[in-house]
């Protein structure tokens, strides 16, 4: 049977809207919810899986599990360096000290020394004097004669202690002591020669004078009278202290 066009229409319009009618609320509603639930899951499901893969990226180098960077390891141990300490003073040289004297070769006529420190019989205390050709020396007004007795160890340093004769007078005038002089024990100090002190009386006369085991053995005699002793002087760090024999003249 044929339909005109303008018949179909009109019978669709006229069925339409019992064909689809819209569902109950209730259901719609239902419905909604269930979709919310379901796309809610999916996202669930789906970061799930997004981190899954993230984390299989990060350990997939090692394969182990390990991060695929290596774990950090402590440095070398820092050790303290060497303590500084300041640099030591340069030892002297030995060549610039003066060398040491032998008083047993010293030329006593021309020499320079220190007199000790004691003032004795118009001798200047400390004063140094120098000797040459053999002639008296002359300081501050006094004419200083110096005369080698004997050479040996008066000190027990294991060098040789010289032992002379010394007299001061003064050039003019009555001052200065009357010449007679006295012995005196000289040591080589840095290359000097260094008065230690004076030893025996002053004023009389020396014949002989020796050194004999560290000890300085004189005899004595006497100005005027013509008495002869045997006196033994032994230094004691400060003096030369007599320790043997008569220590005066019968008067």
């Amino acid at each position: 049977m044929n339909i005109a066009p303008e018949d179909a229409l009109r019978s669709f319009a006229q069925a339409a809207p019992s064909a689809f009618a819209p569902p109950p609320v209730a259901d719609v509603e239902a419905a909604g919810r269930r979709r919310q639930t379901r796309n809610t899951a999916l996202m669930t499901v789906a970061g799930l899986a997004v981190a899954g893969v993230v984390t299989g990226v990060a350990v997939a180098a090692t394969g182990d599990g390990r991060p695929s960077h290596p774990p950090a390891t402590a440095g070398p141990p820092v050790t303290a360096g060497p303590p500084v300490t300041s640099s030591p003073a340069p030892a002297p040289d030995p060549t610039s000290a003066p060398p040491e004297l032998d008083l047993a070769t010293v030329d006593w006529g021309n020499v320079t020394l220190t007199l000790p420190p004691q003032a004795r019989n118009g001798c200047p205390p400390g004063a140094t004097v120098t000797l040459r050709d053999g002639q008296p020396a002359v300081t501050g007004g006094i004419r200083v004669t110096v005369s080698k007795l004997a050479v040996g160890d008066l000190t027990g340093d294991g060098r040789a202690d010289a032992v002379a004769y010394v007299h001061c007078k003064a050039t003019t005038g009555e001052g200065g002591g009357d010449g007679s002089g006295g012995l005196v024990v000289f040591t080589a100090t840095g290359g000097a020669v260094v008065g230690l002190g004076y030893a025996g009386p002053v004023g009389e006369n020396f014949p002989t004078v020796t050194v004999t085991q560290g000890r300085l053995v004189a005899t004595v005699e006497q100005r005027y009278g013509g008495t002869v002793q045997q006196r033994t002087y032994t230094w004691d760090g400060t003096t030369f202290r007599q320790t043997a024999g008569p220590t005066a003249f019968p008067s």
